[in-house]
């Protein structure tokens, strides 16, 4: 009788426990996991956008007759053309 007393007490206390998991700590689990490779996607986007944009300068600066602030100059104003084309499209 003490046995399966036990025996019933410990597979409640298990069913409880996993229940809970399942609730609290499963989702917390996989939420931390995006968390973390929407971290990494994004530092590696960033160092990505960094180095096409100094290949770009490169280019520039050995097509385009000058010294090199004439590339900087001219994908500067790129950026800034296209910044204010997305400045203007934005939503208030």
């Amino acid at each position: 009788m003490k046995r399966e007393f036990a025996v019933q007490a410990t597979d409640m206390v298990e069913r409880y426990v996993g229940m809970a998991r399942s609730k609290v700590v499963d989702p917390a689990q996989l939420a931390a996991k995006w968390l973390v490779y929407g971290l990494v996607a994004g530092m590696l986007g960033a160092m990505l956008a960094a180095l096409l944009v100094a290949l770009l300068v490169r280019v520039v600066d050995v097509y385009l007759p000058g010294h090199v602030w004439s590339a900087h100059l001219l994908i500067g104003s790129v950026f800034v053309v296209v910044g204010a084309m997305l400045w203007k499209r934005r939503a208030v």
